[in-house]
C-alpha cells in the first residue's frame, strides 16, 4: 500500500444531528485499490459536522495501516490537511493547541497513529471532478483529481443509504424532526 484516499460527509444536513459517514481506500504502487472501507457514526448528543467526518475518514485510514507504514494520504479536505500538517509540526510541543470542533479522543487517536507510522506525505485533490477532469487527471483550474477519491465520495453516499436503511428506510431528518415535536 502506497497511497490512502479518504473522504467524509454527513447524512442529510451539515452539521447532522443524525450521523456522519466516512470512507477510505488504499492503493498499491500501480494505483489499484487493494483495500476499501467505509461506515457511519451516529451523532450522540451534539450534531456531527462534515469537517469532523473528513477527519474521521483520515483517522480510520491511518489506524488501519501497520506499524511503520509510510506513504501518502490524499483527501479533498484542506481542513484535514491543514490540521494534520499542524499536528505533525507540533508533536511533542506541550503548548500546541488541539483543533477546535474535534472530539478529543479522535485527536488523540490521530496523534497515536502519527507516532507509530513512518513518513506520511499529505496531498490535496479537488473533489467532485467531471468525467473530462478524470481523463486529464486535473480540473480546468489545474487542480489534481482522482478516481479513487471519487470512489470514496460514492462510498460515503452508500453509507448514507445504509444509515437510512438501518432506520427502516425513513429519511433520517424526517425521523429526527418527528422526535422533536
Amino acid at each position: 500500500m502506497t497511497t490512502l484516499y479518504a473522504d467524509g460527509g454527513v447524512a442529510e444536513i451539515n452539521p447532522s444531528p443524525i450521523a456522519g459517514v466516512w470512507a477510505w481506500c488504499a492503493t498499491n504502487a500501480l494505483g489499484w485499490r487493494i483495500i476499501e472501507d467505509g461506515g457511519f457514526i451516529l451523532a450522540t448528543g451534539e450534531p456531527i459536522s462534515n469537517n469532523q467526518m473528513e477527519w474521521a475518514a483520515a483517522m480510520q485510514a491511518l489506524e488501519a495501516m501497520p506499524d511503520g507504514w509510510s506513504g501518502t494520504l490524499v483527501t479533498d479536505s484542506k481542513n484535514v490537511l491543514d490540521r494534520l500538517a499542524y499536528l505533525k509540526a507540533n508533536l511533542g510541543n506541550p503548548n500546541a493547541l488541539s483543533p477546535r470542533n474535534l472530539p478529543w479522543p479522535w485527536y488523540r487517536r490521530m496523534v497515536t497513529s502519527i507516532l507509530r507510522l513512518g513518513e506520511i506525505q499529505l496531498r490535496h485533490v479537488k473533489g467532485h471532478p467531471t468525467a473530462d477532469d478524470l481523463k486529464r487527471g486535473f480540473n480546468a483550474k489545474g487542480q489534481p483529481v482522482s478516481s479513487n477519491q471519487v470512489w470514496c465520495d460514492a462510498e460515503c453516499g452508500r453509507q448514507v443509504t445504509r444509515a437510512r436503511l438501518s432506520n427502516g428506510g425513513v429519511k433520517l431528518v424526517d425521523q429526527f424532526n418527528a422526535r422533536r415535536t
